[in-house]
């Protein structure tokens, strides 16, 4: 058996009082607030608004520099807009868009030129995409696949319902997470749609289907 060294001791705390001046003395200036500094000057850029023949609102904010391109289609389909027996539906909903379109599959989404991201707030479902400029016209056509030709394939949405089971017990052991949706509820109770969870609950996760999910995109 090896024998290990002794443990060091640790050195004592030294008890010793040095006497005479602080070495910053106390002086009536350090008590006074140094005047603030001048503001910076924000210039943001002009974005210009049109319509489009189909009724679409554009607006356009240009910020030359790099060859990159980024768009959000926004629709009313947020979070307000979940029906009181289906909490979720409206977050299930966007995440179901990148899961494949009726001419693509999830996984040649996945591989396409450029950066797709779909999300549901408060108020509003998003597409959102990043690209190069070069390849910004097949970006837009991918955003237009996703928003008209969801395919809300079954086997889609089972998977991803154990994908939101889970993380909807995964939230239950992060505290910050459990007192944001017990402060919701607590703020607008039960009978509006900001009281519930954004990812619904175990029961309405269960209950959504494809039906559900076409008919909420379809409305909205």
């Amino acid at each position: 058996m090896q024998k290990l060294a002794p443990e060091v001791a640790t050195p004592p705390m030294p008890t010793t009082v040095v006497k005479g001046d602080a070495m910053n003395a106390d002086e009536p200036w350090r008590k006074q607030r140094p005047a603030s500094g001048k503001a910076a000057a924000l210039t943001l850029p002009a974005g210009k608004r049109f319509a489009l023949p189909n009724g679409l609102t554009v607006v356009h904010i240009p910020k030359p520099g790099l060859p990159l391109v980024s768009a959000s289609l926004v629709v009313r389909a947020g979070q307000m807009a979940n029906p009181q027996n289906l909490p979720g539906l409206a977050n299930f909903t966007a995440a179901m868009l990148q899961e494949g379109t009726a001419t693509r599959s999830s996984q040649q989404l996945a591989d396409q030129i450029a950066n797709l991201r779909a999300n549901a707030g408060a108020e509003a479902a998003r597409i959102n995409v990043s690209s190069l400029k070069a390849n910004f016209g097949k970006s837009l056509e991918l955003v237009a696949d996703l928003a008209l030709n969801p395919a809300f394939s079954a086997t889609e949405v089972e998977r991803l319902k154990g994908s939101r089971l889970g993380a909807l017990a995964q939230q239950r052991s992060q505290p910050p997470a459990v007192a944001g949706v017990v402060g919701n509820m607590a703020l607008y109770g039960d009978q509006h749609p900001l009281g519930w969870n954004a990812l619904g609950t175990e029961d309405s996760i269960k209950a959504t289907d494809s039906a559900a999910l076409k008919q909420f995109w379809q409305t909205h």
